[in-house]
């Protein structure tokens, strides 16, 4: 049964992606952060612009300019490619809250029986967490980040798939993928500052991505949490105190290189020990 779920949820997720988040172009020109091509693009006005017949695809596919070693294309590809992050964006903003609508009718019926199966099977897990998510975000001086070692783009789509798109604004999602180029699964994690304090909390396992037979994907092991980590003290700050909570190794290793305290999420009782915590202010 949890396979199964497992499996009708990552091809949610991918046709998602494919069809309304450019996956098919973004695939192979990952980014760790939407804003991460925001430089190349001219603000120029989207509403009439045909993605289809713009050329992204054929170029990048005949000139191999979407290369993990950060090579880039031209001047007017570069620009195409922020167009598609912009657009990534901009619905995930207007949808964030309402992915139903994005989906449609039909494949909004079948998302929300799948999300209540997956509720049933993971006593209530999603539900459970949402409540220490929700929290922090209702806190004035309280952000939540996410940090995944999944492409950004598949990412983005569970994101809003399990409804999480009200807890993390998309400036705060970070990919580590570019960075470790990881095969398998990824694991979820979030970020959240409150009263001075920068949080993760480990959600699920997000649907493996899809890898090309014959290419080589090299394991850096925890680099690419630990500079997405990097990334975010970077930009909040030192002068705060950070808790990361989480279940994996790679996590829990780079919080040790931050010297940030690690909270282990493993089991139900971890979840609503955090919750109190939470609600006590603990956290």
């Amino acid at each position: 049964m949890a396979v199964t779920l497992g499996l009708r949820m990552e091809e949610m997720i991918f046709n998602l992606a494919d069809t309304h988040l450019f996956f098919n172009d973004l695939e192979e020109c990952d980014q760790v952060h939407i804003d991460d091509v925001s430089s190349d693009d001219n603000g120029q006005d989207l509403s009439t612009y045909s993605f289809a017949t713009d050329g992204f695809h054929a170029a990048a596919s005949s000139a191999n300019l979407c290369l993990p070693t950060g090579v880039r294309g031209g001047v007017d590809w570069m620009r195409k490619l922020a167009f598609r992050y912009r657009r990534v964006k901009e619905l995930y903003n207007t949808y964030k809250n309402n992915v139903g609508g994005l989906l449609g009718p039909a494949k909004r019926d079948a998302w929300l029986q799948l999300r209540a199966e997956i509720e049933g099977l993971t006593d209530s897990w999603l539900t459970n967490a949402l409540k220490s998510l929700s929290i922090i975000s209702t806190r004035s001086n309280c952000v939540n980040v996410l940090v995944t070692t999944t492409q950004l783009i598949p990412a983005l789509a569970k994101v809003l798939l399990y409804s999480l798109g009200g807890a993390f604004p998309i400036e705060n999602i970070y990919s580590a993928t570019k960075i470790e180029r990881l095969e398998g699964t990824g694991v979820t994690s979030a970020v959240a500052r409150a009263d001075g304090t920068l949080s993760t909390i480990n959600l699920s396992r997000l649907a493996p991505r899809r890898l090309k037979k014959g290419v080589v994907y090299p394991v850096h092991c925890f680099s690419g949490k630990e500079s997405c980590f990097e990334r975010i003290v970077s930009r909040f700050g030192t002068n705060i105190t950070y808790v990361v909570i989480g279940d994996g190794r790679d996590e829990e290793h780079a919080a040790n290189q931050h010297n940030m305290p690690f909270w282990r999420i493993s089991s139900h009782s971890d979840l609503l020990a955090l919750h109190q915590a939470l609600e006590l202010e603990y956290l």
